[in-house]
């Protein structure tokens, strides 16, 4: 059974490697194929978790993490934002104070018209990491565009 995970768990990573360079290449379409073909992999080892060890959970919640992330931002280079904002909401089910899933989720939010709930996102990430200036950027085009 760990032989499977650990296999599992590798297909997720070689499709999430092989996404990365799709998202070089602009093809949005093949590489959300190959990171939701990822996610699809580690649903089985997700569950089940309680025959890993607490190091091998943790690379598990990292790759899944990084996965919904880059499918969020798939998702919102094709216009199709309600499945961005459910992709970043799935990263920050596991990591709250995921600064590119707010911001994604934010920017999914701003596309559909949910301009509070997107300002909350971004006045979360400000807070949360000062020093990065995307949430600062969004923010200052959120206000311009809505008052």
């Amino acid at each position: 059974m760990k032989a499977m995970l650990r296999t599992r768990i590798n297909d997720a990573q070689q499709n999430k490697d092989q996404g990365n360079i799709q998202v070089k290449h602009k093809n949005w379409n093949k590489a959300l194929e190959l990171y939701e073909s990822g996610s699809a992999a580690l649903g089985v080892v997700t569950a089940a978790s309680g025959l890993m060890s607490e190091s091998l959970r943790q690379r598990v919640s990292k790759l899944n993490i990084a996965l919904n992330n880059n499918s969020a931002l798939c998702y919102l280079k094709l216009d199709r934002y309600p499945e961005a904002e459910a992709h970043a909401e799935l990263v920050l089910k596991e990591e709250k104070s995921n600064y590119k899933a707010l911001c994604r989720r934010a920017s999914a939010r701003i596309q559909q018209k949910q301009h509070a709930a997107a300002r909350k996102d971004l006045e979360k990430a400000k807070r949360l990491y000062p020093a990065k200036p995307e949430a600062k950027r969004m923010l200052n085009q959120l206000a311009a565009t809505t008052t």
